[in-house]
């Protein structure tokens, strides 16, 4: 059989739909040294730890330095039942490649300042769930952030009741 050029494209384009397909859906095990996120969870955790806590922004604390992204591991692992921990996997990824349509490249491809205001839209009114999908990451990425000793004594946190 005689390979077209049209044959060949058409291919290449099923080829790539199918591979892409096959990378949202299975999400694989976890990255050397966590427990519940994958390498590209990782590399996306990572891109949104930076664009919702800058390291330069008003608390001024470096989110990667602090380890926000191993706390989200955590909380995954530990917190989530196991379906949720999935679901929440899964918004990552579609965070990290839903931005492929609009924007042209993946989300941890894109500058700090297109970040911001992908997740600016994220957090629009409208369609109710990608705003609820916001929601659901700025809660893990608060907890994980917030719960830092670094960023706690940053903003003047004072436990007045110490557990004993």
């Amino acid at each position: 059989m005689r390979w077209s050029r049209r044959r060949f494209l058409v291919a290449a384009v099923l080829g790539g739909v199918a591979a892409s397909v096959g990378g949202f859906a299975w999400l694989g095990r976890p990255a050397a040294g966590m427990r519940a996120l994958a390498p590209l969870e990782l590399r996306v955790v990572r891109a949104l730890a930076e664009a919702l806590f800058p390291a330069g922004g008003p608390i001024g604390v470096d989110p990667l330095a602090v380890g926000t992204v191993e706390e989200v591991d955590r909380i995954l692992a530990e917190v989530f039942e196991a379906e949720a921990a999935r679901a929440f996997r899964y918004l990552l990824r579609t965070l990290e490649f839903g931005t492929l349509l609009s924007r042209g490249l993946p989300f941890t491809a894109l500058p700090p300042a297109e970040r911001l205001e992908v997740l600016r839209v994220w957090n629009g009114k409208e369609p109710l769930p990608r705003r609820l999908a916001m929601d659901s990451l700025r809660s893990v990425f608060g907890m994980a952030y917030f719960s830092r000793p670094p960023v706690l004594a940053a903003i003047g946190w004072r436990d007045l009741c110490p557990v004993r």
